[in-house]
């Protein structure tokens, strides 16, 4: 739970500074946990009543959701009721032991944890701000079909004979999913056994699709998968076979699905070739792909290896002809694909006083390669650590990570009594690095007996569309751990980044919390860096937050976990009867067995918006 552990969300009471006639602002709850929410079940509603606990005139001026790091701010609403429902902005009035409730909202777009924060900011006796932790989990079943090419082609098939190819349907949720169902119109010669099926998160559910053409010609169907308690429109794939009199070759698989196959791990597929009369017969690729070459390893059997050397398309035809008839053309779909990852090299979480809360701050590994990622559960490379880790999304591992997708973990450096810096490293093992050497980032938290804190130390804003209004503004902590107030110059904040809050304090007493939000809003399709500086006659250094964003033209960065652009839905791990070469090939073939243990994105799936 991210956002609970928020700095001013732990008080009850704000506004006490002044004398007894002061207004003073109460927040019951101080936090909201909502729980798990399935992500089929709608809004999940909630509320947060704010008084004047004291005398005289409260202001709120406004209401602001704040996102951690991940998009989850999206996934909340706040609606003022009376007597602030359409005062509030530019402000709202409380006198004397009023109220007014806040109704909230949850409605989750992706499984794992989605915290934000409610920041109010008010007036009682100067501007000030309280934030408020919101807590809630997406959860459920998701449905994929990994493998899958847009068309499942059986290509040509001699009429009355059947023919098999199977997909692998896979649940990367929180639970099992046991009300898929499955349709196929028209149905033609095209079956798929029962309409109905489930998958577990442990293991993938074969679905074997089969032609039986009756008669001459090309046939056309579309293949339907969907469930009921599964976000997001049914998979749909195309189904594609030939009835063809004269053809008297019959291929087992009659397609090749190579799904992806990475540079560095070769990969070999088998196929078995039946002839109604004995006869010899030659095989070649039509088009030749770079990578792919066939063998006749017997007068029955082809060998099919892919060990391509750069990121290509590798669908092709293997057209088998014998000495006499027709010849067979098998379809071949698949890619190759590289595994890379991005994590930052260092994360600065900031400044805290000693013996006072501490806040979290999101890392996030991104799958920066065209190749589905396996990761392992993150760690701390001490096992005496001063941090605190909590998953995010995914919220099991093993996991994996489909290309452009984001995997997030909150860090939380533990609070402590004497000044100093805190230090560990978070390792985050992919199937992309070496064993001896994965992913890892560097992680500082610096803690003061006097003087200003600010935390966290960065802020990562990923991609953003340019010229359009996006809900990404994130939390910022000012602390004062001095004995005296400080006063506070208006914060420098360089363009396309921006203080979204209504309000920025112009002091901070001693001991005292605030909360304020920055927001980046790129007009320029370029990346930005900038730092974030906010000066005090009373404090001997600027206190500093580094800000970086990336402006985009369309699309953007997605949530974590799951949801967001669609991703070419290829796994060279769904292919059956292939074989691995080299040393990451018993890897990769464990790691698909455990792909159902996190959400991924695909193109062929069914998903949460």
């Amino acid at each position: 739970m991210i956002a609970r552990r928020a700095l001013a969300g732990a008080a009850l009471l704000a506004g006490t500074r002044g004398a007894a006639a002061d207004p003073v602002l109460s927040v019951m709850p101080t936090a909201v946990d909502t729980g798990s929410v399935e992500l089929t079940a709608g809004r999940q509603p909630a509320s947060v009543r704010i008084t004047n606990a004291g005398t005289g005139p409260l202001r709120l001026l406004a209401l602001e959701l704040i996102d951690g790091g991940t998009g989850a701010a999206a996934d909340w609403t706040v609606t003022p009721g009376a007597p602030c429902n359409a005062t509030l902005p530019p402000s709202c009035t409380l006198t004397d032991r009023l109220f007014v409730d806040l109704a909230l909202g949850f409605t989750p777009r992706s499984i794992g944890v989605r915290d934000a924060i409610l920041l109010v900011n008010y007036h009682d006796t100067a501007d000030r701000s309280i934030s408020i932790p919101l807590h809630g989990v997406g959860v459920g079943p998701t449905l994929e079909i990994v493998g899958a090419p847009a068309v499942l082609d059986f290509g040509n098939l001699p009429v009355g004979v059947a023919a098999a190819l199977t997909l692998q349907a896979t649940n990367h949720g929180t639970r099992d999913l046991t009300d898929g169902e499955l349709a196929i119109a028209p149905a033609g010669p095209f079956a798929a056994g029962a309409g109905s099926f489930a998958v577990t998160t442990a293991a993938a559910t074969p679905v074997t699709i089969t032609c039986t053409p009756a008669s001459a010609g090309t046939f056309t169907a579309s293949l339907q998968l969907s469930a009921p308690d599964v976000a997001g429109p049914p998979i749909q794939l195309g189904l594609r076979c030939t009835g063809d009199p004269a053809q008297e070759l019959v291929a087992t698989p009659p397609a090749v699905l190579l799904g992806e196959v990475r540079l560095s791990t070769p990969a070999t597929a088998q196929i078995a070739i039946t002839n109604r009369t004995l006869i010899a017969l030659t095989a070649a690729l039509d088009p030749p792909i770079s990578g792919l070459t066939v063998t006749a390893t017997s007068p029955v059997r082809l060998d099919l290896a892919a060990a391509p050397v750069a990121d290509r398309s590798l669908d092709s035809q293997l057209v088998v002809t014998p000495r006499t008839g027709a010849a067979l053309a098998i379809p071949v779909t698949g890619s190759a694909v590289t595994a890379t990852s991005s994590l930052p090299s260092a994360v600065s979480l900031g400044t805290f006083c000693v013996q006072q809360p501490t806040t979290a701050r999101i890392v996030a590994l991104t799958s920066t390669g065209s190749a589905t990622l396996g990761l392992s559960a993150p760690a701390l490379r001490n096992p005496a650590s001063p941090f605190d880790l909590e998953r995010v999304a995914p919220l099991d591992y093993p996991g994996v990570l489909a290309p452009g997708d984001r995997a997030f973990i909150a860090v939380t450096p533990q609070p402590r009594g004497d000044a100093g810096t805190a230090s560990d490293d978070l390792v985050w093992a992919t199937d992309a690095d070496p064993v001896d050497m994965p992913s890892h980032t560097a992680l500082t938290a610096t803690f003061l007996a006097d003087g200003g804190a600010i935390a966290p130390g960065m802020l990562v804003f990923g991609q953003v569309p340019v010229h359009v209004d996006t809900r990404n503004a994130q939390q910022v902590t000012l602390q004062n751990c001095s004995a005296a107030a400080f006063q506070l110059d208006p914060p420098q904040v360089p363009a396309p980044f921006s203080i979204d809050s209504p309000s920025f304090p112009t002091a901070l007493p001693p001991g005292e919390v605030t909360t304020f939000s920055v927001g980046f809003h790129p007009t320029q399709a370029v990346a930005v860096t900038k730092t974030l500086i906010i000066t005090s006659p009373q404090l001997p250094a600027p206190l500093q937050v580094d800000l970086s964003g990336e402006g985009v033209a369309t699309g953007g960065d997605s949530d974590g976990g799951s949801g967001g652009a669609g991703q070419a839905s290829t796994s060279f791990y769904a292919c059956g009867g292939c074989t691995t070469g080299g040393p990451s090939g018993g890897l990769a073939i464990a790691l698909a067995a455990l792909a159902a243990a996190a959400p991924r994105r695909r193109r062929a799936r069914l998903r949460e918006p």
